[in-house]
């Protein structure tokens, strides 16, 4: 069908509304298409790239700093600013 051909887009509609068998086969097309679109198939992919992530980070060693501040040095701090 020619994108954008109202006529054509009506004609089909009305020759589908007249032919049970071809409703009911595009219904259950729709129906196996739609099939992975659920919630539950749909969130699979972001959950499995929070979980990589997770794990990734998991397994990452932490960075360590040595560093020491006198009471001093924190009270200068605050007041600077």
């Amino acid at each position: 069908m020619p994108f954008g051909n109202l006529a054509a887009v009506a004609t089909a509609a009305i020759a589908l509304l007249a032919d049970d068998q071809g409703r009911k086969a595009m219904s259950a097309r729709a129906n196996l298409y739609s099939q992975s679109m659920v919630w539950t198939r749909v969130a699979q992919s972001p959950m499995a790239a929070f979980l990589r992530a997770r794990t990734g980070r998991a397994e990452m060693v932490p960075a360590r700093f040595n560093v020491q501040a006198s009471a001093g040095d924190v009270e200068q701090r605050v007041a600077n600013a």
